[in-house]
C-alpha cells in the first residue's frame, strides 16, 4: 500500500517470498530507493495484520 501524500509506503512481508538471499537483498534495496525519494516503508508480517496495526498507520499518517 502507498499513501502519497504522507510519502509512506507499507508492505506485507511473507515467508513464502523471502526464502533466498537474492529476494531478502533485494529488499534491502528496494527500502533504501525509497528512502533516497523521502519514502517511508513498512514492513509488516500477516501476524501483525491484528491488533493495533491500522491504528498504529493511522498515527503516522496523522504526524505527517
Amino acid at each position: 500500500m502507498y499513501w502519497p501524500e504522507a510519502t509512506l509506503a507499507l508492505e506485507f512481508d511473507g515467508a513464502a517470498t523471502h526464502h533466498t538471499r537474492h529476494a531478502f537483498h533485494a529488499d534491502r534495496r528496494r527500502d533504501r530507493a525509497l528512502a533516497v525519494e523521502g519514502i517511508q516503508s513498512l514492513r509488516v508480517t500477516w501476524p501483525d495484520l491484528g491488533a493495533g496495526l491500522m491504528a498504529q498507520v493511522q498515527e503516522i499518517l496523522r504526524r505527517r
